[in-house]
């Protein structure tokens, strides 16, 4: 941890709980679920003993479901940054080696190797 990236790691926490947040709602509209759920659920009155507990296991699976996906997003997210900003670091090194070797006289221009996404 770096101390001049202080800002990335105090914004992380609210990203992920925000992702969390997403996710959950993300998995509670799965469709045809609430129909199902909402048909073992009466209105006027509680909801029967012998169903309480399947229906309380599936409405807290579906908030551990999303808040899962939301940092498993979070987690794909930051790998992904990591290997295009490692991409970007090595094809930038190529191209200044490049430059300077391309800058000898008598030296051929050479090819560019890498395919930079910022170009």
């Amino acid at each position: 941890m770096q101390a001049r990236n202080w800002w990335a790691y105090a914004l992380l926490i609210p990203t992920l709980t925000n992702l969390m947040i997403g996710g959950a709602s993300f998995i509670r509209g799965v469709p045809g679920l609430p129909a199902v759920l909402l048909r073992f659920m009466p209105v006027s009155k509680a909801v029967p003993p012998f169903d309480r507990q399947w229906l309380a296991l599936v409405l807290t699976s579906q908030i551990f479901l999303g808040a899962f996906l939301g940092i498993a997003t979070q987690a794909f997210l930051a790998i992904v940054v990591s290997i295009i900003q490692a991409r970007r670091r090595s094809c930038a090194n190529g191209i200044i080696g490049r430059v300077a070797e391309a800058s000898k006289p008598g030296a051929a221009n050479s090819v560019r190797r890498c395919r930079a996404p910022h170009r």
